[in-house]
């Protein structure tokens, strides 16, 4: 029997500032029952000296690293995989803070044969610096009024996706039934999904569609639908230069993939770890 309900996975890679910001959310988060599992592209030794205070604190809690060999982010994701102490997994980055209903809403909402789809606010500069700062901060944006009060100021701040903000019960209604893709930073899953298509494809080694729209299309292959949970799964994505451009070997490995009909990748799960 799993030992958790639940394990959330975060990518994370070397930016512990963002990754505080997480974990004091997520001590808070309205249920426990979940374990969180740290999948760091890297052994960076600052990662793993800033994570042993949370280790008394979040007793769920479990690091895993892999050397730092360039991107490998979907090799660290099957390794979490590997090793998690659930039968279901919720995928976030580690620049996105979440909601304090967010694992509790994936958990309710999930199904045998679905893929949850969230979605993220995309904050600005000025409030991501603040949130990071001040995790606390969170709370107030999380009450609807507030969040309201807040409008102007966000807005002023380059904030995107400010509607998702909303955690609203009615909102998902009047919304859950329009097709949504899903983003790497914000789904959620069972084991028997991930394992049916042999987990994220490693031969990705680079940022952009490997995570989500490769796996989006290779789950929907092997007959799972997604099922969209906006305005019940939010993260508040921490706003930071982006710094890459999804690759043209990327575009090509995706494109063979569908042209063969791979939907189970060549270089996944069921390979063994050197």
């Amino acid at each position: 029997m799993a030992e958790y309900r639940a394990t959330l996975v975060i990518s994370v890679y070397k930016d512990i500032a963002k990754l505080h910001s997480i974990l004091e959310t997520l001590a808070r988060q309205s249920c426990s029952d979940f374990e969180i599992l740290i999948s760091e592209d890297g052994a960076a030794a600052e990662v793993a000296e800033f994570l042993v205070p949370y280790r008394e604190r979040l007793p769920n809690l479990a690091h895993l690293t892999q050397e730092d060999t360039g991107f490998r982010k979907n090799r660290a994701l099957n390794r979490a995989i590997r090793a998690a102490r659930s039968d279901y997994f919720i995928f976030i980055d580690g620049d996105c803070v979440p909601h304090s209903n967010f694992v509790d809403a994936h958990i309710h909402q999930a199904e045998p044969q679905a893929i949850c789809a969230g979605r993220r606010v995309e904050l600005g500069p000025r409030y991501s610096q603040r949130l990071i700062e001040q995790p606390d901060f969170l709370h107030q944006m999380e009450n609807p009024w507030r969040y309201l009060t807040l409008s102007r100021s966000l807005h002023d701040d380059g904030i995107k996706n400010y509607e998702f903000g909303f955690v609203s019960p009615l909102l998902h209604r009047l919304t859950h039934k329009r097709p949504i893709h899903i983003v790497g930073s914000n789904f959620s899953c069972s084991r028997a999904a991930l394992e049916a298509v042999n987990g994220f494809n490693e031969e990705f080694e680079s940022p952009g569609i490997g995570e989500d729209s490769d796996m989006e299309w290779r789950l929907n292959a092997a007959g799972y639908h997604i099922k969209n949970i906006k305005f019940l799964a939010t993260v508040y994505h921490l706003h930071h230069p982006r710094s890459y451009v999804v690759s043209e070997r990327n575009r090509q490995i995706m494109t063979e993939t569908q042209a063969d009909n791979l939907w189970r990748c060549r270089r996944g799960l069921d390979q063994a770890i050197p």
